[in-house]
Order: C-alpha cells, then structure tokens, then sequence
C-alpha cells in the first residue's frame, strides 16, 4: 500500500453507463486472472 491507497471501492459506474453508453466488456473472472498474471510477471513470483 502507498500512500492515499484505499483499502475499499464502491464504484457505481450506472451514470457513466447512462450518459456515455459505456458497458463495461471484461467478467470479473477474466479481470482478476488478467491481474494475477500482471502482479506475478511484475513482481517475479
């Protein structure tokens, strides 16, 4: 954790959706297995 890190989100992103027609295309599944092969290439593990 740095600095000014936050331990938790909410993110509501329904206005975003609303206005700009954004929808959100990646699964958490995906997401999170995108992100544990980034950390573990990053930090060598």
């Amino acid at each position: 954790m740095q600095p000014g890190d936050v331990t938790e989100t909410f993110a509501d992103v329904a206005e975003l959706m609303r206005d700009t027609g954004f929808r959100p295309q990646t699964s958490t599944e995906d997401g999170l297995a995108d992100f544990v092969a980034w950390y573990r290439d990053s930090y060598r593990i």
